[in-house]
């Protein structure tokens, strides 16, 4: 029964994810409506933004966050019901896709329980990161950063390094534990598969970019990199900011690549706020991202105007550090110390 209710919670998460990315996108206009599963991974680029300058920034209870999202999705079910029905068909056969992916890595725990998800892997970064989450859904950010941390929680081994650097997905997990029904520990793993799950549409929105490539074999081969060697290690090594990452990661290439030098001010927007929301979770592999991406620059100056390049570049680099300057102490720190 716990397996069937965080399944809800999940979905209802995609859900959350896709009315914020139709609600900003309605405005921008980048991404094709009928696209739902890049609307819900733009979706997920905001809300990343949204919630970290909610929390670290202005520092307000995460019940204040919960009830804005809220807000958020009521009006996209109420505005854009017609969208809803007339796309019902994806929803239905991506419902059952979704519940099938579900199932594979739920399966494991319905079988061996806790002896399954909580002495699992790495469980020494596994503590880290829940332990962290517990933190963050009981204090606020502010709290926290004023109190004196190796004494007030001396039990937790470097507790002041795992709150202060790179800590948003520790947030993030922070907000399903907001959902006292469940154990800790079985909420941080079915969190673990609810990000597969991310990773797994951003797979199938990535080979978008292969067109002789039929829907369906699409989805056959994001099924196949789901449970591929290197998703299966970054679940056991319980990296969870890089488990959080590869769906943002692979969505920027992707429309790195679809912009085409294309740069529309609409564009730009769009890029920055997907490249920022890679960035809070997983600064490392955003390293990664910014050497694609200057090789991509590179390899366009024979075509497009050098000057015109420039001033896009620029543009990109003052509204990303606009978004992610309130990140210095958090997130630049930890890159460059």
């Amino acid at each position: 029964m716990e397996i069937l209710q965080f399944y809800l919670i999940i979905l209802f998460s995609l859900l959350i994810f896709l009315s914020i990315g139709f609600l900003i996108n309605y405005k921008l206009k980048v991404l094709n409506q009928n696209n739902i599963i890049d609307l819900t991974l733009f979706g997920y680029s905001c809300f990343v933004l949204l919630s970290f300058f909610s929390y670290f920034v202005l520092t307000l209870k995460s019940e204040h966050l919960l009830i804005l999202i809220l807000f958020f999705t009521i009006l996209f079910l109420i505005k854009f019901y017609k969208f809803l029905k007339i796309n019902s068909k994806f929803f239905k056969k991506y419902l059952f896709i979704i519940s099938i992916f579900f199932s594979i890595f739920s399966l494991p725990l319905i079988i061996y329980g806790e002896q399954f998800y909580v002495f699992r892997g790495n469980y020494w970064d596994n503590f880290n990161y829940l332990s962290s989450a517990v933190l963050f859904s009981k204090f606020d950010f502010s709290y926290l950063r004023t109190i004196d941390l190796k004494n007030k929680f001396q039990n937790f081994q470097s507790i002041e390094g795992i709150i202060l650097y790179r800590p948003y997905i520790n947030y993030f997990l922070s907000l399903f534990l907001k959902f006292k029904i469940f154990d800790p520990f079985f909420t941080n793993f079915c969190f673990k598969i609810f990000l597969l799950i991310l990773n797994f549409l951003a797979f199938i929105s990535f080979l978008d970019i292969i067109k002789f490539i039929s829907k369906n074999y699409k989805i056959f081969l994001s099924f196949v990199l789901s449970l591929s060697f290197f998703t299966i290690y970054i679940l056991e090594i319980e990296a969870l900011s890089h488990l959080g990452s590869i769906s943002l990661f692979l969505f920027c290439i992707k429309y790195l690549y679809l912009v085409n030098l294309k740069f529309e001010k609409k564009n730009l927007i769009f890029l920055s706020i997907s490249s920022a929301a890679l960035f809070i979770i997983y600064p490392e592999i955003f390293i990664i991202y910014c050497l694609i991406s200057f090789s991509f620059f590179i390899s366009c100056i024979n075509r497009v105007n050098f000057i015109n390049l420039i001033k896009n570049l620029l543009v990109c680099s003052v509204i990303f550090i606009g978004l992610t300057i309130f990140s210095f102490e958090i997130n630049y720190k930890f890159l460059l110390f």
